[in-house]
Parts: structure tokens; C-alpha cells; sequence
């Protein structure tokens, strides 16, 4: 039997939550978003050694579009402009030990070529929290992309 803790919990969404301030992102904006890390689903993480995600920030899912900051990458998608919400197994990521799959977003660019971005859930003290973290954020993203209402973003517990 294998357990899982998360020792950075406490840390993640208060750290990610001081450099977005420092960079001009309201502690109310921040608040109204879901702590998440991304990375590119077309580069392997297994050879990553400890950290899957190329950045961590904050994503917010507003009635036209997917804005995501972070300290070193950000993002604006229009629902236009999103072409699929895949979920796959990210098999450099512990989550997958825990059945976990992340949602990958495909989109179109403005210049028309095609690019995804991979969204991991941060903040988790266990991997079946990460997991149940992941499907709630593949859920409201699917919603959102079929013109519903995402309904409330996920909070890792």
C-alpha cells in the first residue's frame, strides 16, 4: 500500500497567489480563479524530475473565454477558438498512479495554426484529491465549451 501527501499544499496557492499580486493580479481576481499548472502535452514529462508543470498560475473561466496568468506564460481563449478538450493520462505525473487525467486543451491560434496547452490541478494533499480535481475541471471545461455555465471551479482539497 502507497500513501501520497502533498507537503507543498499549504504553500501552492499562496505562493502562486504573492507573484501573480506582485505582477498586478487583485487578490479578489485571484480568488475568483482555480490554481492551476500547465505544460506542453506535446513534450514527454517523464524526463522532468520533479515538476511536471512548465508554469503555475490562476484560470479563470468567464462566459466567452479561458484566461489563464502565471509568472512566466498567459493565455486568453475565446470559445471560438477552442477546438477540443481532451483528457489524457500525463504518465511523467503522479496523479496518474491515482487514475487522474488532465484535460488538454486544443485551440486555434490567430494566425490559424493549431496548439494545445496541458492543465494540471495544484494545491492537493493526496492524488485522489488531484484526480477528483482533475475530472471537476475537465467537467466545467466541457460544459463551458458546449455554452453552458461552468458552474463553480474546482478547489483542491
Amino acid at each position: 500500500s502507497m500513501a501520497w501527501l502533498n507537503v507543498w499544499t499549504p504553500l501552492d496557492k499562496s505562493m502562486i497567489s504573492r507573484r501573480l499580486q506582485m505582477l498586478g493580479v487583485s487578490k479578489d481576481q485571484i480568488d475568483a480563479g482555480c490554481t492551476v499548472g500547465v505544460s506542453d502535452p506535446s513534450r514527454s514529462s517523464l524526463k522532468k524530475l520533479t515538476m511536471v508543470e512548465d508554469d503555475v498560475g490562476i484560470l479563470w473561466i468567464g462566459p466567452d473565454q479561458l484566461v489563464y496568468r502565471g509568472d512566466s506564460q498567459n493565455f486568453t481563449l475565446h470559445r471560438d477558438q477552442l477546438i477540443a478538450i481532451e483528457r489524457t493520462t500525463d504518465a511523467g505525473s503522479m496523479v496518474a498512479y491515482a487514475g487522474g487525467a488532465n484535460p488538454v486543451l486544443r485551440y486555434r491560434q490567430s494566425d490559424g495554426g493549431e496548439c494545445a496547452v496541458r492543465l494540471h490541478m495544484e494545491g492537493a494533499w493526496t492524488l485522489g484529491a488531484s484526480a477528483k480535481s482533475l475530472d471537476a475541471l475537465s467537467d466545467r471545461l466541457d460544459a463551458w465549451h458546449n455554452g453552458g455555465e461552468p458552474g463553480q471551479l474546482p478547489e483542491s482539497r
